[in-house]
């Protein structure tokens, strides 16, 4: 994967049916467009990995936000083909 901070253009590159996780309410344009690739979306700050939030612990330190730990716990553990976050205005 690789960051494109304000492009969306890479979401097009993506095959049908690709696994997406998404955090937060990505903007319509980029719900659209997954939409059109027919991608498999994945809610990352929802529990979908049933392992020991511990696992986190090499990466942010335990008194990290809880929705951010399962944000790192469900990414490391799905095959994802891409990520897209909505970080909100600003």
């Amino acid at each position: 994967m690789r960051p494109c901070p304000n492009d969306i253009s890479f979401l097009e590159t993506l095959p049908p049916g690709a696994p997406v996780g998404i955090v937060g309410v990505p903007p319509l344009p980029v719900m659209a467009l997954l939409e059109k690739k027919r991608a498999t979306i994945f809610d990352l700050d929802e529990s979908i990995v049933k392992r020991d939030m511990e696992e986190t612990i090499l990466y942010l330190p335990r008194v990290y936000c809880a929705i951010l730990r399962t944000v790192v716990m469900n990414s490391f553990h799905l095959d994802l083909q891409a990520i897209v976050i909505d970080v909100g205005p600003g």
